[in-house]
């Protein structure tokens, strides 16, 4: 059999868009380490509205600053529709995302799960 070689395919998403509701927030976790985690719901059209989950850590493992952070620290007090009305929410873009799916499978249910 020949050995196959399987390479992962370009994965970017860039989003333009409508604020519509903004749960990120600022957290530490259980070691002290602070982390940035929630998320955005973007209407990029009126009958789309896109969810984009953010979650950060301030310090890389090597110890450098992670620039996420600094990036998404500005996001956490961005008004949305939700808060501010339509014509008050923050008109954002989305670069560079990636489109995943966090689907696993659960021994104790015995069922796929989609977080």
């Amino acid at each position: 059999m020949a050995k196959e070689n399987l390479k992962e395919m370009m994965n970017r998403v860039n989003l333009q868009g409508t604020l519509v509701n903004n749960s990120v927030e600022m957290k530490v976790d259980k070691n002290g380490r602070r982390y940035i985690s929630g998320q955005l719901e973007i209407m990029v059209d009126k009958e789309y509205i896109i969810p984009v989950s953010a979650f950060t850590y301030e310090f890389k493992q090597n110890g450098e600053k992670n620039p996420m952070f600094e990036r998404l620290s500005k996001v956490v007090d961005l008004p949305s529709a939700r808060t501010a009305g339509m014509s008050g929410a923050a008109h954002i873009s989305v670069t560079s995302a990636r489109f995943e799916d966090n689907s696993f499978f659960s021994d104790r249910d015995n069922r796929v799960v989609s977080n």
